[in-house]
């Protein structure tokens, strides 16, 4: 407060982001309030300080990713886990790391639920693991664990033998008819359509 007070929005979105790093010291809603305050102190930044554009837009790529990361764990603890004694409100933000183990072992898990098949919940969990790998700092990072989002949409599917009895008896792999099935019936074509 006291940095908008002066003028330093600079200073001010460093402050609330430095804030949400200490992560055992903030609940997950006051992260991403620090967050969103930050987020409206860069972008005066942005617009009037041309000089610390640059720092400012890595900066706001930061946010925006961190943003990303609350949401994702505030969607994957929706059904709560086993163990966790807190409310979400009550978490602190994990890291990318965790939340990806999370949602990787979610897809293993899924099972119908509500109005939604094990498929299209199964798919939903690799679609948020798919937002936290976007979240990694550098591409080869965001690369390696996407590639390991990608095969576990194929390899949720293999226990019901889909793919094992598609490649055993299709003639024509490469068939419309096949490409519309896997869209249909897939955890990988649910992924792809999403």
């Amino acid at each position: 407060i006291e940095s908008v007070y002066k003028g330093d929005y600079d200073g001010a979105a460093s402050a609330l982001i430095s804030r949400t790093e200490k992560t055992h010291q903030a609940t997950l809603s006051e992260t991403k309030w620090a967050l969103c305050m930050a987020k409206l102190s860069n972008q005066v930044v942005l617009k009037e300080c041309p000089s610390k554009e640059a720092h400012a837009k890595l900066r706001d790529r930061k946010i925006d990713n961190k943003l990303e990361l609350v949401g994702v764990q505030k969607e994957l603890l929706e059904e709560g886990i086993s163990g966790l004694s807190k409310s979400q409100s009550e978490q602190h933000l994990w890291s990318a790391h965790r939340l990806l183990d999370l949602a990787m072992d979610k897809v293993d898990r899924a099972t119908a639920s509500g109005n939604k098949s094990r498929r299209e919940n199964a798919t939903r969990y690799c679609y948020l693991a798919l937002l936290i790998c976007i979240t990694y700092d550098d591409l080869e990072s965001q690369r390696r664990h996407a590639a390991r989002v990608w095969a576990k949409s194929i390899t949720v599917d293999w226990d019901n033998n889909l793919w094992t009895d598609w490649i055993q008896n299709e003639n024509d792999l490469g068939s419309p008819e096949l490409a519309e099935t896997v869209l249909d019936k897939t955890v990988f074509g649910g992924l792809l359509k999403d």
